[in-house]
C-alpha cells in the first residue's frame, strides 16, 4: 500500500462522512472506517498529520477534550496557567449578557474564565440589534484577532440585522 492511497482513502471517508465501528477489516477502506481513520500500529501524531493534510485549508477542526478533562488526566492548576485569548461574546443588550454569563457560570463553571462580555453600564454602549451590527463591523474593520461570537435575539429586528450583517461580511 502506498501512502498516497492511504491519504486518498482518508479524504474520501471524510468527504462522504463514512464512518462505522464494524471491525471487519477486510480491506483498507473498511479498516480505516472502523479504526478512526488510522492503521493499526500507526502513531497518533502520524494519524492526525495524515487526516489534517487531506482537509481543505479553511476547514474547521474540533478536538473534543471533554473525556480528558473530566477523566482526571489534567492537572487543573497547569491548565489554568495557560495563556489564552478570551472569546468575546457580543450581544444586543445588558440583559443578554446577564443571562448568558450566569448560565455559563451555573452550567459550565470551568468555562467562565474563557469568555468576556461587553460592559454596557460602565462604558454606556448602545444596545440594539443595529448597534450590534455596527460593533461587529467595527471589530472587523479593526482586524481584531480575538475570537468573537455575536448573538442576536430571535426576533424580527435581530433576524433582519443579522441578515444585513451577513450580506456585508460575505462580500
Amino acid at each position: 500500500m502506498r501512502y498516497e492511497q492511504y491519504l486518498n482513502e482518508v479524504k474520501n471517508i471524510i468527504d462522504f462522512k463514512e464512518k462505522t465501528y464494524d471491525h471487519l477489516d477486510i480491506n483498507l477502506r473498511d479498516s480505516l472506517t472502523s479504526g478512526d481513520l488510522g492503521i493499526y500500529g500507526q502513531s497518533i501524531d502520524s494519524q492526525l498529520y495524515s487526516i489534517l493534510s487531506v482537509l481543505p485549508n479553511n476547514e474547521i477542526v474540533e478536538y473534543d477534550l471533554t473525556d480528558v478533562f473530566f477523566g482526571g488526566w489534567l492537572d487543573i492548576s497547569r491548565v489554568k496557567s495557560i495563556d489564552y485569548e478570551k472569546i468575546i461574546i457580543l450581544t444586543e443588550g445588558k440583559t443578554d449578557v446577564e443571562f448568558i454569563s450566569k448560565s455559563i457560570e451555573k452550567l459550565f463553571p470551568y468555562l467562565k474564565d474563557y469568555y468576556h462580555f461587553i460592559d454596557f453600564d460602565e462604558y454606556k454602549v448602545e444596545s440594539s440589534a443595529s448597534a450590534l451590527v455596527k460593533l461587529v463591523i467595527s471589530f472587523a474593520a479593526a482586524k481584531v484577532k480575538h475570537p468573537i461570537i455575536a448573538l442576536f435575539d430571535n426576533d424580527t429586528a435581530g433576524l433582519k440585522e443579522m441578515k444585513k450583517l451577513s450580506s456585508k461580511i460575505s462580500r
